[in-house]
């Protein structure tokens, strides 16, 4: 009986350690966290108190380019953050009819233009002549550095028959 009593005390303790070296590990994490993320609240903070157009300010538009410009950080073309807005947009097309140009493309942010993957064979894009490797840096009169991928892609959508004008750089020439 003392035998089974001291292995239930040791137990005991042994769980009593990792639940509370766990919880204080999470808290150090918890901390680090929050060390990293204090010039983000500082900024937010600033712009919500002090910035001289925070009447006029969309606080929401802010923190969805605060996670965009994150997601940027990690020099990953295929990452890309999508606001709540541009979800429900996209969730209204995908239930409608589009056409576009027919490539695959993702993000060059050091051009801060949409990259063509691949034109699909037939498309329009193909018959015009896209290469892989071509990069869209202007879509109707409007600079691709002045969207987000996502309103690229969208602006590249349309009806099937419409016309959307865009301007290449292709490398070499």
């Amino acid at each position: 009986m003392r035998k089974r009593l001291v292995g239930l005390v040791k137990l005991i303790a042994v769980i009593s350690i990792a639940i509370i070296g766990g919880s204080i590990l999470s808290g150090a994490a918890k901390n680090d966290l929050e060390k990293l993320m204090a010039p983000v609240y500082q900024t937010m903070d600033y712009i919500k108190n002090y910035y001289y157009g925070k009447d006029k300010l969309d606080m929401n538009r802010v923190v969805d380019y605060t996670i965009d410009g994150m997601l940027r950080g990690l020099d990953d073309k295929f990452s890309h953050y999508i606001s709540p807005k541009m979800m429900e947009e996209e969730r209204i097309e995908m239930g409608g009819v589009y056409g576009g140009l027919g490539i695959e493309v993702a993000w060059d942010k050091d051009m801060m233009a949409v990259e063509v993957v691949a034109p699909m064979y037939g498309t329009p894009a193909w018959r015009a002549g896209i290469k892989s490797g071509d990069k869209i840096v202007e879509i109707d009169g409007q600079p691709t550095s002045e969207m987000t991928f996502l309103e690229a892609v969208n602006k590249l959508r349309g009806e099937p028959g419409s016309k959307v004008k865009i301007k290449i750089i292709r490398k070499g020439s």
